[in-house]
């Protein structure tokens, strides 16, 4: 199946620019450099001499692809290790949380306790009163 007509064939002759580069190794370097970064050599080229122009002209807020790739990893360490923080947190939270609970409940698991148990004198205070109780105190 052919591949459809977009209109660029009739004028690549009017869209190529021939560079030619002082040396070969510069030429492989190029390649390699292109192939590293994922893109043809063409798309490479331009994408470093769009990011010369948008320097050269100052244009606000512009970042090359190597800043944004910079800045990527950055968020990204960030980020992992605000999700391990947050992890051990969390842990934290629950074991407390049952130490809490734990604490709470000890007065109540003494199976030959006598005498008087401490609790909460609001607590204590308001079922004295007795009557209905709502959530809005």
């Amino acid at each position: 199946m052919p591949k459809p007509n977009r209109g660029k064939t009739e004028t690549i002759k009017d869209r190529t620019v021939y560079i030619y580069l002082p040396s070969l190794e510069m030429v492989e370097d190029w390649k390699l450099r292109a192939e590293r970064a994922g893109v043809s050599l063409s798309k490479f080229v331009i994408e470093r001499v769009l990011d010369s122009i948008r320097r050269e002209d100052g244009e606000e807020g512009y970042l090359s692809r190597a800043e944004l790739i910079k800045r990527l990893r950055s968020a990204e360490e960030e980020l992992k290790r605000l999700r391990d923080e947050n992890r051990l947190l969390r842990r934290l939270v629950e074991n407390l949380d049952n130490e809490l609970k734990r604490y709470r409940a000890q007065p109540f698991l003494e199976e030959r306790f006598e005498g008087i148990r401490r609790f909460d004198k609001d607590l204590i205070d308001l079922l004295r009163r007795g009557g209905t109780l709502s959530e809005k105190l």
